[in-house]
């Protein structure tokens, strides 16, 4: 019977378990008294779960382990499989839900959950893995690459582009405290669910909800359009990053809700054109105070408050 070490009050042993199995740190498993506040819970039958599902702000959602380089900045999620493993890394400010142990939760309370379990574990030095071990929350693993599928002998794997992901949030990147436009991640993805660095070109188009009288057949208007180059180098950890600028309409200053849908159309010369839509995709930042000082003054912006063209 193997036994699991956690740390806090019982209610939070799902959650403990499932986590604790997929950010690694090992120790060598030692029959001995624990130390004061600690506890040991006996495992019975099945393994729990190492896996967690998260839902991004794109609406995908992803099943897989936590890999031990997850950090403050980025959640990394990776996947067994055979020939080697699999590695993504997602930004926390992407995750809006989280499914682990059985327990759901927002993005926010994951990504605290995780920052909790952590500094709860004081770092260990690296050992070699014993036979017996009590695996636990612990410090990140080093580094490791993202190994591609093996292929067949001698023979060097050419990847293709089978889909397209992206994901699409609202960005900043200047002196104004408006936002500026879209910040879009892409994943062309191969047959394995890796990263292709591709050279093409992605369109963008931002359908945008209308709120108040309409006088259109519906309240959906087109709000973007972008063309973009798309280069192997552009490729790092998280895809290849894009800004798309708000163009005409932009959802600070025009009447259009919250959210919208962004599509995107990637041609990669040679294998194909690859289409991908986010439906539910923040084109605005959530803010209840600018909410409210817009239904009492009509302006989202306060007095004192620099824009780019002095629209409040």
């Amino acid at each position: 019977m193997n036994s699991i070490l956690r740390i806090g009050p019982r209610k939070r042993i799902g959650l403990a378990l499932a986590l604790a199995v997929v950010l690694p740190v090992v120790l060598e498993y030692v029959p001995a008294p624990l130390a004061c506040g600690q506890e040991v819970v006996e495992q019975i039958g099945p393994a729990a779960s190492s896996t967690i599902t998260v839902e991004l702000v794109s609406g995908r959602t992803f099943t897989a382990e936590i890999d031990g380089r997850t950090d403050a900045a980025q959640l990394w999620l990776r996947w067994q499989q055979t020939g080697g493993e699999l590695l993504r890394p997602i930004r926390w400010d992407f995750v809006v839900r989280a499914r682990v142990g059985g327990e759901d939760m927002s993005g926010e309370q994951f990504h605290a959950l995780v920052r909790r379990l952590r500094s709860e574990v004081p770092a260990e030095p690296e050992t070699p893995t014993p036979r017996n071990t009590i695996v636990m929350i612990g410090a990140p693993a080093p580094p490791r690459p993202v190994i591609a599928p093996a292929g067949p002998a001698g023979a060097a794997p050419t990847p293709r582009v089978t889909s397209l992901a992206f994901d699409a949030m609202v960005g900043r990147w200047d002196e104004n405290v408006e936002a500026d436009g879209l910040v879009l991640h892409v994943y062309p993805l191969d047959g394995q669910g890796a990263i292709v660095p591709v050279r093409g070109t992605i369109e963008v188009d931002l359908t945008a909800e209308q709120i108040g009288p309409v006088l259109l057949p519906h309240p959906f208007i087109a709000a973007g359009h972008w063309a973009q180059e798309v280069r192997p180098e552009d490729f790092g950890p998280a895809g290849a990053v894009y800004r798309l600028r708000f163009q005409a309409v932009h959802p600070e200053f025009s009447r259009v809700a919250p959210r919208g849908a962004v599509h995107a159309c990637l041609t990669v010369p040679g294998q194909g054109t690859f289409q991908s839509t986010a439906s539910t995709a923040p084109i605005r930042p959530f803010s209840p105070v600018r909410n409210q000082l817009q239904q009492l003054t009509g302006q989202r912006f306060f007095p004192n408050e620099r824009t780019d063209d002095g629209r409040h």
